[in-house]
């Protein structure tokens, strides 16, 4: 199956283990004093105070992370995630202009999928 919607076609059980899985795999990051949350449905985000811009780091290692468990899980479907990352500096934060940038970016990368799973 391509392009496969997971609720649709396994069940809500599965559309669970995917929502946990890609949850996992965001908390698994290595930022220290983050926060990891579920906007809703399938939308999850990381909030991190740093010194670096970590954006490139963060997608690799939830990637990564993604991608083990996809060999590791003897599923037939594979998960992925699309990610999207933005920083701005903490004098000048403002929580909707750095979701909006995040988002933007996220979007982009999951028009740059050949198939979108979740």
């Amino acid at each position: 199956m391509t392009d496969l919607n997971i609720n649709d076609n396994f069940g809500h059980e599965a559309g669970d283990y995917a929502i946990r899985a890609a949850a996992n795999a965001i908390d698994s990051v290595s930022i220290e004093n983050k926060v990891c949350g579920r906007f809703g449905g399938d939308e999850l985000a990381l909030f991190a105070i740093v010194d670096t811009d970590l954006s490139e780091q963060v997608k690799e290692e939830i990637k990564d992370k993604m991608a083990e468990l996809n060999r590791r899980s003897g599923r037939s479907y594979v998960l992925s995630v699309s990610v999207g990352a933005a920083v701005a500096p903490v004098e000048n934060f403002w929580f909707d202009d750095v979701m909006h940038i995040a988002d933007k970016y996220m979007y982009e990368d999951k028009r740059l999928k050949p198939h979108n799973r979740i």
